[in-house]
């Protein structure tokens, strides 16, 4: 059986079974998970043990936070805005490549990182019914406003193009959109490319059958994907007789290493 905490969105009953974010939390909770194998069994250096392990918690804490906001609803919105906020700041640093940054340096700006991951969101999803987002460009804009929420508490002057996002801006309950209208506009993309990243960062390569080389430790991580994560996740689906749509089977780690 698959464990409860990969498959977690699917029982909790806060998301919506509408909600898409429901199947992108799934999926973080799997990346996370092979993640963590790839860290103890991957045969990595030490330095490249250190940059994988940025990824495993910020997918805890990206379903996490996400299932904290939808649990505060609108009734608690600056509760609701910080937990959404911290969701995609996890997020970004999934997407992160710290293979190329050293554990000494400062990660990449924030909008060269937003930037990446929409883009990558935008190329890839057209064949996919997704929400279609404006260009990747002026995602950012939109996509900081939340991320830097609350960063100041001084009640803010009135001012023209992108202000600030702080509490004031939502302390009245109609100003508040729904939280899952949100994160199907915000964080879903952002999501999406986040996973595309990891996926090419960490999995490029691996083997797509039963050949592999045993002195390989990212070959040993793959296998044990295909032929023990894998299959519990396709069992727990058909007991529950849930569907992968089409944009999530394609993100599914097993879609190229699944066992026959």
């Amino acid at each position: 059986m698959a464990d409860a905490w990969i498959t977690a969105p699917f029982d909790d009953e806060l998301y919506d079974e509408e909600d898409p974010c429901r199947y992108l939390d799934c999926l973080l909770q799997i990346y996370g998970a092979i993640g963590e194998r790839i860290y103890a069994d991957g045969g990595l250096t030490e330095e490249m043990k250190a940059a994988v392990w940025n990824t495993p918690p910020a997918c805890a804490t990206a379903v996490a936070t996400y299932a904290g906001a939808l649990a505060a609803t609108s009734e608690r919105p600056v509760a609701v805005m910080h937990l959404l906020r911290d969701s995609m700041q996890a997020i970004v640093r999934v997407g992160t490549d710290w293979r190329r940054i050293p554990h000494d340096s400062m990660p990449p700006s924030q909008d060269a990182m937003l930037l990446e991951l929409l883009s990558r969101f935008e190329g890839w999803s057209d064949g996919y019914d997704l929400p279609k987002i404006p260009p990747a460009e002026l995602m950012v804009n939109l996509v900081k406003m939340y991320l830097n929420f609350n960063t100041t508490t001084w009640p803010p002057l009135a001012e023209e193009g992108w202000g600030p996002l702080d509490s004031y801006s939502v302390m009245d309950e109609e100003n508040m959109p729904p939280v899952q209208t949100t994160a199907r506009v915000l964080r879903l993309p952002l999501g999406i490319g986040a996973l595309l990243s990891w996926r090419d960062n960490w999995m490029n390569g691996w083997p797509t059958d039963d050949v592999f080389e045993v002195s390989d430790g990212m070959h040993l991580v793959a296998t044990r994907v295909r032929e023990e994560l894998m299959p519990a996740v396709s069992m727990w689906m058909e007991r529950t007789g849930d569907e992968w749509p089409d944009w999530a089977e394609d993100l599914l780690p097993g879609n190229n290493l699944s066992a026959d």
